[in-house]
Formats: C-alpha cells, structure tokens, sequence
C-alpha cells in the first residue's frame, strides 16, 4: 500500500483538492477493506476510564463498508505503541489509534508513529500556529507545544464542527495508513464522526439481521455448524442470553452479499425447530404509532385498545398535568407505552412523561436496573414518593399543585381497593383515571408481548 503522504500536505474543508486527493487514496486500497483499532492508555488498563471510543468507532466504520478486524489495548509506552502501530500498518488496510496525544508525560503516541516509520518528530508550523492562537499558549517551553510536535513525514486532516459547518480546531494526524485520533470520547466522536466517510467510505455494504431463539444454543448448534459451512462467505455469531424475557439466545447472519445472507437466514431456519423462533423487535420504539396500528389490526378485541388509546391521547392533551402511577408491573408498562404513543400521535416531544413510582419495602436489584432502563429507554421523569400510595397521593396538591390527573393501571375496580381503600377520598381536583379498565391480563401480556416491551420478572403475576 503506497502512503497517504510524504510530503505534509494539509487537508482542509475549504481545499479545493480535498476530494479529488481523497479519490486518489482510496484508489490505492483493496476492494475488502479492514481497519485495526489501537487503544493507547494506562487508564483504560487500570480500569479508571471505561472505553467507549472502540465501540463508537467500529459502528461508524461497519456503516462506511469497513470491516474491523482487531483492537488492542496497550500502555503509555512509547516501544508498545511503535511496535503495534508496525504490526497492525502491515496486516490492515487502516490503523486508527486513540489516545496519548496531550501535553502530558504520558502521551507518547506520536513519538510512537515517528519512531515505528522511522519518521523523526518536528513542530508543524499550522499546529504551532494552532497551539499559539487557538490554545492560548505563549512559551515556546511549555507542555502545550507537543500538540504540534509531530512525526514529519504526517499529514494533517481537518473535520468540521456538524452544527457549526467550521473546521474543527485540531485535525487528524496521519502516517502512511495510520490515523490518530484523541481519547477523550467528546473530542474522538468529533473528529472521528466528521471524518470517517471522507477517509474510509467504501462502495460495499453489510448486509445482517439477527434471530432470536427461546431455545439453549446446544439446541441448535449442530445446525448453525452446518449453515457455517454451506455458506462460508456468511458470518455467524451466536450469543446466549439467559436474563431476557424474551429469549435465550441471538443469532446474527451477516454478509456483503444480501442474497446469500437471506438464503444462509433461510437454511439455518429450516433446520431448527420452527417453535424456538421468537418474533422479537429489539427497537419497540421505533414508529410506535404505526407498530400499535399493525398490532390492533390483528386483534378481535381492537376495539379496547383503540378506545384505551384514545381516551389517553384526550387526557395527554394537557401532558404538564398528567403522571402515571407506576409500580413496574405489567399494566403501568403499558400505560407508560400508551401515553407514548399518544404523545406521538399529538406531537408533544416537548413534555417528559411523569412517573410516580411509589417503591412497596427495600428495592430489589431487578426492580432498580428495571427503573433505570424505563427512564433511559422512554426519557421519562421518575418521582419517587416516600409515603404510602394514599399518604403520598394525598399530599400531592402541596408538592404537585398543577397535577390534575393521575393514570392507574387497574382494570376493574377490585384492584383498585387494593391500593386504595374505599373510604379514602381523593384530594380535591386531582382525579384518579383508570383507561384499562375492563381489559382482562390476557389483553394486557397480548400487548406487551406482542410489542416485545420490556417488563420486570419480579412483578411478573401470570
């Protein structure tokens, strides 16, 4: 592979050569291309910093037809990352690092790349330039300067800032097929998102999709085994999961041929026992509104679902005066589900769905990772009440005095007195609404099932 460039040429947005010198690069690599990720850090080591940066990479690049093939994770060590750097410039057709490019002791990474080519390090007048009047950095003495102390041979790729459109402050630094990238995660997501598909799109596209089994993986192995072997231009991977409600086991099939990909798909499900097979949507959130559409369609009973439907897209009408009372069993998942449809349906983005999660003893550890993925995954805001259901519910026009309605999740009135005593009354203007009422559990794990929601095993009353 020829390098990128021996002769310092600076690649910027405004450069009128930029694409056309982008073209000539990628001319010179291989049809399948292949990328190396060095992960350059103590800390990363001693587990004081938590890498993201690889994961952010390897999905940027599978997008631009790249395939990653390593990731190393190696020391502040100047020999280590010259070593690697030689390694992997030899077996991929991309290296990217990240990490070690500060002014501390310890970022070594471009004396690395200088010394793993042979390329002595000098101060780079636009990187001097940039130390001087976009870092504020006076003496030519201090550590700052080694942000422009680079191998000499290197080349310099500006990103730009996506809301802004300006040239990122400072660039990318490359050495033949070698790509140096910070390590702070905001700063990489910056220069490594606005650059990717400059330097590695390619014209080939992965093709992949995924299958969910209810099933142990000894169930099937024989048959993944088989499939493996009748498509080898196919990728399979299997991953057990025994703590998901839905299934036991993930099964990709992956290729750059989309043909073969859905004839290796349709083989592996031919030799499997069709009822392991779950048909599980792993992005429920996703055009909610049509999913809930399709759901009803199929339904005898459409009717209790639209009419529940409705009746919470007329309260959400008036969302900053609506909270759900939540207690992670099935039906408030259900109702949380609803209120975020109907906000979807009245596009009401703006206002959070209000949660009142009124927690019955000590939290368990299911229940609380539980909590946790509810807030994330429907960006709702969870109010904790520290009193009973009726104490807290009672108190509510002092802590809450805008709050109006409250949505509960009982379907018929039985259930209802087991929370809330007959003789209680409600204080005044807040109404207590119950739109599942009349739904049976049957209507209740159809819906959640069939959505593929997520629910909490510990409130699991089937």
């Amino acid at each position: 592979m020829q390098p990128l460039s021996t002769s310092g040429i600076i690649f910027g947005t405004n450069s009128k050569n930029y694409l056309k010198i982008i073209r000539q690069i990628r001319s010179t690599f291989p049809r399948n291309q292949t990328a190396g990720i060095i992960i350059i850090g103590d800390e990363i080591l001693k587990a004081q910093v938590k890498d993201t940066n690889s994961q952010f990479i390897c999905n940027l690049l599978y997008k631009c037809g790249v395939r990653v093939k390593k990731i190393s994770v190696i020391s502040d060590n100047v020999d280590e990352v010259a070593n690697e750097i030689r390694e992997f410039s030899g077996k991929y057709t991309h290296v990217i690092t990240s990490g070690g490019i500060g002014p501390t002791h310890d970022d070594v990474t471009y004396e690395g790349l200088g010394k793993a080519f042979g390329s002595p390090l000098h101060y780079h007048p636009k990187l001097v330039d940039i130390v001087k009047n976009k870092f504020g950095v006076e003496s030519a003495s201090s550590p700052g300067f080694k942000l422009a102390y680079i191998p000499k041979e290197a080349s310099l790729h500006f990103g730009k800032n996506e809301e802004t459109g300006r040239p990122l402050t400072y660039p990318c630094v490359t050495l033949k097929n070698v790509f140096v990238f910070p390590g702070s995660p905001n700063f990489l997501k910056g220069s490594f998102g606005s650059l990717c598909e400059k330097l590695f799109r390619t014209s080939k596209h992965f093709f992949s999709t995924q299958l969910y089994l209810n099933a142990r993986e000894e169930v099937f192995a024989n048959a993944l085994t088989s499939v493996s072997k009748e498509f080898p231009d196919v990728t399979f991977g299997s991953y057990p999961d025994f703590s998901h409600s839905y299934y036991k086991a993930r099964v990709t099939i992956e290729s750059d041929n989309e043909l073969e990909a859905q004839k290796a798909r349709d083989k592996f499900c031919s030799l499997i026992p069709n009822n392991i097979l779950v048909d599980y949507d792993q992005s429920p959130l996703e055009n909610v509104v049509q999913k809930f559409e399709r759901f009803v369609e199929k339904q005898k009973e459409r009717r209790i679902y639209e009419d529940c439907l409705n009746k919470i897209e007329s309260i959400y009408q008036a969302a900053d005066k609506v909270a759900i009372y939540f207690d992670s069993n099935a039906e408030s998942i259900v109702l949380t589900h609803l209120a975020f449809i109907a906000s979807k349906r009245i596009q009401r983005n703006s206002s959070k769905i209000e949660l009142l999660y009124c927690p019955q003893g000590k939290i368990s550890s299911a229940e609380e990772k539980f909590l946790k993925q509810i807030v994330e995954t429907y960006a709702v805001s969870l109010v904790f009440l520290k009193e009973s259901p009726q104490e807290a519910i009672q108190n509510l026009p002092l802590t809450r005095p805008d709050l109006n309605i409250i949505l509960f999740g009982a379907k018929s009135e039985e259930e209802k007195k087991e929370v809330f005593k007959e003789s209680e009354e409600l204080p005044r203007d807040i109404k207590m609404e119950s739109p599942l009422m009349g739904w049976t559990s049957t209507n209740v794990w159809t819906f959640l099932t069939s959505l593929s929601l997520s629910y909490c095993s510990a409130s699991d009353k089937r």
